[in-house]
Formats: C-alpha cells, structure tokens, sequence
C-alpha cells in the first residue's frame, strides 16, 4: 500500500541545512570579533540566516526580546519559528513553506535578498502564546552578504506595532467619525434654516440615530484598545439568538439607505437561548456586516443568520462578492485592508473579541460560485 504523498512546500525552498552545518556557522561569526561588535551595536533585533532561512547567529536584542539568557536552542531555526507564528503549524516544511507565505513581508525580503537584492517590507504577523493569539506589525531589512567566503542574509526587525496601530486608529478617527459628525452638524444646520416643518421634523427624527452611530463608532474604538490591552471585561448573560439579529438589523436600515443593496435575515434562522456577551456578539456581526457592505458597494444583498450546530450556535454574515487569495490569506492580520493604506481593523477585531473574550470562533468561506460568509461559533 502505498503512502500518501505530502507537499513539502507550497512556497519557498523546504531544505535546511543540519545541525553540524549551522554550528560551524554560529562559531565562524562568534570568533570574527568585528561581526560580534557591528552585531551588538544595532539596539533593534538583527539575525544572521543561512541560504535556507535558518538563523546562524542574532545579537543581544532577540535574546532580551524573548527573555531568554541564551540562544542555543534558537540556532537552525527560521524567524517566523522563533516568534510562534500562527502560520507555521499549517506548513510542511517550517516556516516560509505555507500557502500564507506568499504574502509574508519576512519571507519575501528574505527570498529578494538570496537574489542580491536588499529589500525593506512591513510584515503582518499573528503569533501564539500559550492559548492566545496576538498581532505584530515589523519593518523588515534584509540583505546579502558574503563573510569568509560564505554567502550569508542579514535580516533587521523594527517594531512598529504601536506606529502602526496609532496611524489606524488615527485615520478612523478622523475618517468614520469625522464623517459621522459632519453629518450631525449638516443636519442641525438644516434644522436651523429651513422653514418647512415636514422637513425639520425629518431631520430632527435623523438626529438621535447619527448621533448613536457616532458614539458607537467612539465606542468601538475604545472596546477594540481595551482588548489588545487585556483589560477588556465581557459580561454574560441569557440571550435570544434571534434578537441579537433582528437588534442588527433593525439598526442598519436606519443608518444605512441603498436603493440597490438591501439586508435580510436568513428565513432558516434558528432561535435559540445561549449564555454569552450581547454587546461584544453584536460588535462582531457588526463589522462582518460592515465589511460586507464595503465588499456590495452599492448593489447586493446581505444576508444575517444564526444556525444550530452540532456543538453550539453559528452567527454568520453573507455577501456575494469574492475574496481573492491575497486577501483571503491576510484577512485577520491588524493592519491589513482592502480599503487603502492605515486601514484594516474591522476583521483583526472581529477574531480579537470573537475568539479571546467571546472563546468562540470566527472563520469565513469566499468562493466566486456562494460569495462570502463570514461566522462566529459559539458553543
């Protein structure tokens, strides 16, 4: 009987070179004391790897960022192993090896630089630690070098997660809410200069709504800082399934006015009573719908439901557009957006709160035949 054959990579080089091989490596630099002292002046975390990826020597600031005394255990490695890497159980052959690499800011200036080429790019990581997940945005350098014959990559790290993460929440400060306040103000303003009661009572009427809409998008934001710092509390509580949905979509038919796209709910939802958070459930269905709306434009239908399971209940959100690869291998990464630069935490919030403080878990399906849909399970 034969055995099943198993790919060894589904993007970069699998090889490694064995344990003798990247020792010789590590004590060739350790005794070249002009690498030692330019390797201990860089205050940022700078590795040495080998033509196959693997790490042959680091300075003081990768073992003090690991809080680890020695770096023995580290040596033959790749980076993406040493900083846990979501990605690297879903790769044959370690890191760089799985269908997420293809992407990976790490991995691709890593294989520009085996090229001759010095190359700088942002890499979105998500890592694990224990049972929780956590997100890292790096500036990566990677260059090629030749030391005593040896072809080598020098490969920097800067950390610019909290750059990064102010950048984003700067420019939906500035772009949700600003927007959401300009149309409280236009509105109040039309109040005070017409005439016509019809209307003033119409816009009087819009009022309460824009302006929920502008606390909840402040609000978002403060839940979403609160989570990353671990100081987010959720509170819950008996709740109808069905409720949840129709609270949504109740909401989005006030706030949101398509002549061409419209939003349901699933005929087959099913109805149930669980125990969890309504006000974190509800901010996760909020950006799957969110996101949804962004991936109609203006024409479309989206469809919310919940479904029993085997081991709980599903919430879901359907659109029906499509998520190309790219996209679909990078949709939960905290800085990552198909809506343009210093954007993207709608779906880094929906898996952060879904799965850390909801302990559910949140997944999507794209395909051009069924479109999108995104899910939170809870059990």
């Amino acid at each position: 009987m034969k055995g099943e054959i198993v790919k060894e990579t589904y993007f970069a080089s699998p090889e490694r070179a064995g344990k003798e091989v990247y020792t010789q490596d590590f004590q060739l630099l350790n005794t070249d004391q002009v690498v030692v002292e330019v390797m201990r002046s860089f205050p940022n975390i700078v590795l040495v790897l080998n033509e196959h990826r693997q790490i042959v020597f680091y300075n003081h600031a990768l073992l003090q960022a690991l809080g680890l005394s020695d770096g023995e255990d580290i040596l033959g490695m790749r980076p993406g192993e040493v900083f846990n890497c979501v990605h690297v159980k879903d790769a044959p052959s370690g890191c760089g090896t799985s269908e997420f690499c293809q992407y990976c800011g790490a991995v691709l200036a890593i294989l520009s630089a085996l090229e001759g080429k010095s190359s700088t790019r942002e890499c979105r990581i998500r890592y694990s630690e224990g049972d929780k997940e956590s997100a890292l945005d790096l500036s990566i350098t990677a260059s090629h070098t030749v030391l005593h014959g040896r072809p080598y990559i020098v490969f920097s790290i800067m950390d610019i997660s909290d750059k990064k993460r102010r950048l984003i929440l700067e420019r939906i400060f500035f772009h949700d809410v600003l927007n959401t306040a300009g149309s409280l103000h236009t509105a109040i303003s039309m109040v005070t200069q017409t005439s016509d009661p019809e209307m003033q009572n119409e816009l009087i009427g819009m009022m309460p709504h824009i302006s929920s809409k502008l606390l909840d998008e402040i609000k978002s934001q403060q839940e979403l800082i609160l989570a990353e710092n671990g100081e987010l509390r959720s509170d819950p509580r008996p709740i109808d399934t069905f409720e949840i949905i129709n609270t949504l979509l109740a909401e989005y038919h006030l706030i949101n006015n398509f002549d061409n796209l419209t939003i349901r709910i699933d005929d087959n939802s099913f109805r149930t009573e669980i125990e969890s958070d309504p006000v974190l459930i509800k901010r996760v269905l909020s950006n799957m719908i969110k996101n949804a709306f962004e991936a109609c434009g203006s024409i479309g239908e989206i469809v919310l439901g919940c479904t029993k399971t085997d081991s709980g209940v599903e919430f879901y959100v359907t659109n029906p557009g499509f998520m190309p690869d790219e996209v679909q291998k990078q949709i939960f990464k905290r800085s990552y957006s198909t809506k343009g630069k210093d954007r993207g935490l709608g779906t880094y919030s929906m898996k952060l709160l879904g799965e850390t403080y909801l302990h559910g878990q949140v997944g999507f399906s794209s395909s051009k035949e069924e479109g999108t849909r995104f899910y939170l399970h809870l059990k």
